[in-house]
Protein backbone atom coordinates (compact mmCIF):
# COMPACT_ATOMS: atom_id res chain seq x y z
CA UNK A 1 0.00 0.00 0.00
CA UNK A 2 3.02 2.33 0.67
CA UNK A 3 4.45 1.82 -2.95
CA UNK A 4 3.61 4.27 -5.63
CA UNK A 5 2.57 1.20 -8.07
CA UNK A 6 0.97 -0.21 -5.65
CA UNK A 7 -1.31 2.71 -4.97
CA UNK A 8 -1.74 3.09 -8.44
CA UNK A 9 -3.31 -0.24 -9.14
CA UNK A 10 -5.40 -0.04 -6.31
CA UNK A 11 -6.94 3.32 -7.62
CA UNK A 12 -7.08 2.05 -11.06
CA UNK A 13 -9.07 -1.08 -9.78
CA UNK A 14 -11.79 1.62 -8.51
CA UNK A 15 -12.00 4.52 -11.18
CA UNK A 16 -11.81 1.52 -14.08
CA UNK A 17 -11.95 -2.02 -12.80
CA UNK A 18 -12.65 -3.24 -16.33
CA UNK A 19 -9.03 -1.82 -17.62
CA UNK A 20 -7.45 -3.04 -14.32
CA UNK A 21 -8.55 -6.49 -15.31
CA UNK A 22 -7.19 -6.16 -18.72
CA UNK A 23 -3.45 -5.09 -17.32
CA UNK A 24 -3.71 -8.16 -14.61
CA UNK A 25 -4.22 -10.28 -17.73
CA UNK A 26 -1.71 -8.39 -19.73
CA UNK A 27 1.19 -8.74 -17.47
CA UNK A 28 0.80 -12.00 -17.60
CA UNK A 29 0.37 -12.89 -21.12
CA UNK A 30 2.91 -10.34 -23.14
CA UNK A 31 4.49 -13.18 -24.41
CA UNK A 32 1.38 -13.25 -26.76
CA UNK A 33 1.81 -10.33 -28.81
CA UNK A 34 4.87 -9.43 -31.33
CA UNK A 35 5.81 -6.13 -29.64
CA UNK A 36 5.72 -5.39 -26.30
CA UNK A 37 2.10 -4.01 -25.13
CA UNK A 38 1.99 -1.00 -23.04
CA UNK A 39 -0.67 -0.79 -19.64
CA UNK A 40 -2.12 2.66 -19.21
CA UNK A 41 -0.50 6.28 -19.24
CA UNK A 42 -2.35 6.57 -15.82
CA UNK A 43 0.23 3.55 -14.76
CA UNK A 44 3.05 3.73 -16.98
CA UNK A 45 3.25 7.60 -17.08
CA UNK A 46 3.82 10.74 -14.59
CA UNK A 47 4.71 14.08 -14.39
CA UNK A 48 7.95 15.27 -13.94
CA UNK A 49 6.77 18.66 -11.97
CA UNK A 50 3.69 18.20 -9.88
CA UNK A 51 3.15 22.10 -10.14
CA UNK A 52 2.10 21.38 -14.02
CA UNK A 53 -0.15 18.02 -13.52
CA UNK A 54 -3.42 19.99 -13.36
CA UNK A 55 -2.35 21.92 -16.41
CA UNK A 56 -1.31 18.54 -18.67
CA UNK A 57 -4.79 16.62 -17.73
CA UNK A 58 -6.27 19.52 -18.85
CA UNK A 59 -5.57 18.95 -22.27
CA UNK A 60 -6.02 15.19 -21.85
CA UNK A 61 -9.35 13.38 -22.13
CA UNK A 62 -10.04 10.47 -20.21
CA UNK A 63 -9.75 7.71 -22.74
CA UNK A 64 -6.44 9.27 -22.87
CA UNK A 65 -5.51 7.98 -19.20
CA UNK A 66 -6.83 4.19 -19.37
CA UNK A 67 -5.95 3.32 -23.10
CA UNK A 68 -3.49 0.78 -24.17
CA UNK A 69 -1.04 1.24 -26.63
CA UNK A 70 0.13 -1.61 -29.19
CA UNK A 71 3.32 -1.00 -31.49
CA UNK A 72 1.05 -2.76 -34.22
CA UNK A 73 -2.26 -3.20 -36.20
CA UNK A 74 -2.18 -6.75 -35.58
CA UNK A 75 -1.48 -6.54 -32.06
CA UNK A 76 -4.31 -4.28 -31.05
CA UNK A 77 -6.34 -6.66 -33.03
CA UNK A 78 -5.39 -9.60 -30.67
CA UNK A 79 -6.04 -7.41 -27.72
CA UNK A 80 -9.15 -6.24 -28.93
CA UNK A 81 -10.28 -9.91 -29.27
CA UNK A 82 -8.68 -10.47 -25.53
CA UNK A 83 -10.93 -7.62 -24.16
CA UNK A 84 -14.16 -7.96 -26.25
CA UNK A 85 -14.49 -12.03 -26.53
CA UNK A 86 -12.45 -13.39 -23.60
CA UNK A 87 -12.52 -11.03 -20.42
CA UNK A 88 -15.80 -9.75 -21.90
CA UNK A 89 -15.11 -6.41 -20.69
CA UNK A 90 -14.56 -2.57 -22.02
CA UNK A 91 -11.82 -1.18 -22.67
CA UNK A 92 -10.00 1.07 -25.67
CA UNK A 93 -6.55 -0.03 -27.61
CA UNK A 94 -4.77 2.48 -29.82
CA UNK A 95 -1.83 1.42 -31.91
CA UNK A 96 0.80 3.84 -32.26
CA UNK A 97 3.97 2.96 -35.18
CA UNK A 98 5.25 6.04 -35.56
CA UNK A 99 8.35 6.54 -33.46
CA UNK A 100 8.23 9.66 -30.77
CA UNK A 101 11.28 11.28 -32.76
CA UNK A 102 8.91 12.19 -35.62
CA UNK A 103 6.29 14.20 -33.38
CA UNK A 104 8.51 17.35 -33.30
CA UNK A 105 7.49 20.65 -32.25
CA UNK A 106 6.10 23.34 -34.45
CA UNK A 107 7.93 26.13 -32.68
CA UNK A 108 11.95 26.04 -31.49
CA UNK A 109 11.93 25.47 -27.51
CA UNK A 110 14.30 28.44 -27.50
CA UNK A 111 11.66 30.96 -28.47
CA UNK A 112 9.62 29.59 -26.01
CA UNK A 113 10.78 31.76 -23.28
CA UNK A 114 10.18 34.82 -25.87
CA UNK A 115 6.32 34.49 -26.00
CA UNK A 116 5.72 34.00 -22.25
CA UNK A 117 5.57 29.22 -22.39
CA UNK A 118 7.59 27.49 -20.15
CA UNK A 119 7.73 24.23 -22.94
CA UNK A 120 5.42 21.46 -23.88
CA UNK A 121 3.53 19.43 -22.42
CA UNK A 122 5.38 16.43 -23.75
CA UNK A 123 8.74 18.36 -21.95
CA UNK A 124 6.75 17.77 -18.88
CA UNK A 125 5.88 14.19 -18.89
CA UNK A 126 8.05 10.53 -18.75
CA UNK A 127 6.93 6.94 -19.72
CA UNK A 128 7.50 4.54 -22.15
CA UNK A 129 7.91 6.19 -25.89
CA UNK A 130 4.89 4.33 -27.83
CA UNK A 131 2.47 5.70 -24.97
CA UNK A 132 4.32 9.12 -25.34
CA UNK A 133 4.46 8.90 -29.11
CA UNK A 134 0.46 7.63 -28.97
CA UNK A 135 -0.57 11.09 -26.94
CA UNK A 136 1.56 13.09 -29.25
CA UNK A 137 -0.87 11.36 -32.45
CA UNK A 138 -3.96 11.55 -30.39
CA UNK A 139 -3.51 14.93 -28.06
CA UNK A 140 -0.58 16.72 -29.53
CA UNK A 141 1.10 16.66 -26.75
CA UNK A 142 4.54 17.78 -28.91
CA UNK A 143 2.26 20.73 -29.77
CA UNK A 144 0.87 22.28 -26.59
CA UNK A 145 2.49 25.01 -24.96
CA UNK A 146 1.86 25.02 -21.53
CA UNK A 147 3.12 27.92 -18.80
CA UNK A 148 2.62 27.88 -14.96
CA UNK A 149 2.68 31.93 -15.36
CA UNK A 150 -0.24 34.01 -17.11
CA UNK A 151 1.05 35.44 -20.18
CA UNK A 152 -0.27 38.35 -21.82
CA UNK A 153 -3.09 39.39 -24.17
CA UNK A 154 -0.41 39.75 -27.05
CA UNK A 155 1.13 36.34 -26.15
CA UNK A 156 -2.01 34.88 -26.02
CA UNK A 157 -2.74 36.16 -29.42
CA UNK A 158 0.24 35.48 -31.08
CA UNK A 159 0.09 31.61 -30.08
CA UNK A 160 -3.56 31.60 -31.14
CA UNK A 161 -3.15 33.08 -34.45
CA UNK A 162 0.00 30.51 -35.21
CA UNK A 163 -1.21 27.33 -37.24
CA UNK A 164 0.23 24.69 -35.86
CA UNK A 165 -0.81 25.50 -32.19
CA UNK A 166 -4.26 24.17 -31.36
CA UNK A 167 -4.09 24.56 -27.46
CA UNK A 168 -2.06 25.69 -25.18
CA UNK A 169 -2.37 26.11 -21.05
CA UNK A 170 -1.61 29.39 -19.31
CA UNK A 171 -2.20 29.60 -15.13
CA UNK A 172 -5.76 27.85 -14.21
CA UNK A 173 -6.74 28.66 -18.15
CA UNK A 174 -6.79 26.11 -21.01
CA UNK A 175 -7.40 27.94 -24.90
CA UNK A 176 -8.52 25.88 -27.19
CA UNK A 177 -8.46 27.12 -31.29
CA UNK A 178 -10.67 26.14 -34.00
CA UNK A 179 -9.30 26.72 -37.28
CA UNK A 180 -11.82 26.12 -40.45
CA UNK A 181 -9.36 27.05 -43.64
CA UNK A 182 -12.23 26.68 -45.83
CA UNK A 183 -13.49 29.87 -44.79
CA UNK A 184 -10.45 31.85 -44.85
CA UNK A 185 -7.65 32.61 -42.34
CA UNK A 186 -9.64 34.37 -40.46
CA UNK A 187 -11.95 31.82 -39.35
CA UNK A 188 -10.71 31.35 -35.93
CA UNK A 189 -12.20 30.90 -33.15
CA UNK A 190 -10.84 29.81 -29.30
CA UNK A 191 -12.66 28.37 -26.23
CA UNK A 192 -11.01 29.66 -23.01
CA UNK A 193 -11.87 27.00 -19.56
CA UNK A 194 -10.84 27.19 -16.15
CA UNK A 195 -8.53 24.55 -15.40
CA UNK A 196 -9.59 22.13 -13.12
CA UNK A 197 -7.90 19.98 -10.60
CA UNK A 198 -6.80 16.80 -11.95
CA UNK A 199 -8.27 13.58 -10.98
CA UNK A 200 -5.02 11.51 -11.72
CA UNK A 201 -1.27 11.39 -11.77
CA UNK A 202 -1.25 13.07 -8.00
CA UNK A 203 0.26 11.67 -5.35
CA UNK A 204 -2.00 10.30 -2.54
CA UNK A 205 -1.61 10.14 0.95
CA UNK A 206 -1.79 6.39 2.20
CA UNK A 207 -5.14 5.79 3.81
CA UNK A 208 -4.15 5.44 7.43
CA UNK A 209 -7.62 3.80 8.51
CA UNK A 210 -7.47 1.32 5.75
CA UNK A 211 -4.07 0.60 6.57
CA UNK A 212 -4.98 -0.18 10.41
CA UNK A 213 -7.65 -2.58 8.83
CA UNK A 214 -5.28 -4.50 6.51
CA UNK A 215 -2.76 -4.49 9.67
CA UNK A 216 -5.42 -5.64 11.56
CA UNK A 217 -6.50 -8.98 8.91
CA UNK A 218 -2.53 -9.78 9.06
CA UNK A 219 -2.13 -9.95 12.27
CA UNK A 220 -5.39 -11.87 13.02
CA UNK A 221 -4.47 -14.34 9.98
CA UNK A 222 -0.15 -14.31 11.60
CA UNK A 223 -2.40 -15.34 14.59
CA UNK A 224 -4.21 -17.86 13.56
CA UNK A 225 -1.44 -18.90 11.63
CA UNK A 226 0.65 -19.69 15.10
CA UNK A 227 -2.14 -21.05 16.20
CA UNK A 228 -2.16 -23.91 13.05
CA UNK A 229 1.79 -24.38 12.78
CA UNK A 230 1.20 -25.08 17.07
CA UNK A 231 -1.57 -27.79 16.29
CA UNK A 232 0.50 -29.21 13.47
CA UNK A 233 3.51 -30.11 15.84
CA UNK A 234 1.26 -31.04 18.00
CA UNK A 235 -0.89 -33.65 15.85
CA UNK A 236 3.47 -34.62 14.23
CA UNK A 237 4.18 -35.32 17.81
CA UNK A 238 1.08 -37.47 18.02
CA UNK A 239 1.70 -38.90 15.11
CA UNK A 240 5.18 -39.82 15.83
CA UNK A 241 4.33 -41.38 19.30
CA UNK A 242 1.38 -43.81 17.46
CA UNK A 243 4.24 -45.14 15.13
CA UNK A 244 6.10 -46.32 17.69
CA UNK A 245 3.25 -47.79 19.32
CA UNK A 246 2.56 -49.22 16.41
CA UNK A 247 5.85 -50.48 15.85
CA UNK A 248 5.31 -52.32 19.00
CA UNK A 249 2.41 -53.84 18.53
CA UNK A 250 3.41 -55.05 14.85
CA UNK A 251 6.49 -56.50 17.17
CA UNK A 252 4.28 -58.43 19.62
CA UNK A 253 2.34 -59.43 16.90
CA UNK A 254 5.15 -61.16 15.33
CA UNK A 255 6.68 -62.28 18.67
CA UNK A 256 3.38 -64.06 19.49
CA UNK A 257 3.03 -65.42 16.02
CA UNK A 258 6.53 -67.31 16.55
CA UNK A 259 5.55 -68.35 19.87
CA UNK A 260 2.73 -69.87 18.61
CA UNK A 261 4.16 -71.64 15.58
CA UNK A 262 6.33 -73.30 18.25
CA UNK A 263 3.99 -74.74 20.19
CA UNK A 264 2.05 -76.39 17.61
CA UNK A 265 5.13 -77.41 16.62
CA UNK A 266 5.77 -79.54 19.07
CA UNK A 267 2.79 -80.62 19.97
CA UNK A 268 2.29 -82.21 16.77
Amino acid sequence: MESKEGQALKQLWRLNSDVARVWEWLKDNQKEFSQEVFGPPFLTCSVKDPRYSDLIQAVLQQDDFFCFTTQNTRDLKRLNHQIYKELKVSAAVRASERPLSSYQPPIPREQLAEMGFDGYILDFLEGPEPVLAMLCANRNIHASLVSLKDITDDQAEQARQNPRIGQFVVGRRCYRTTRRPDLGPSAVSTRVTVVQKGRYWTDQPVDEGEKAGVQRRINELEQQLAEFETQTKAAFSKLKQLRIERGDIDKAIVRSRILCTGICYVVY
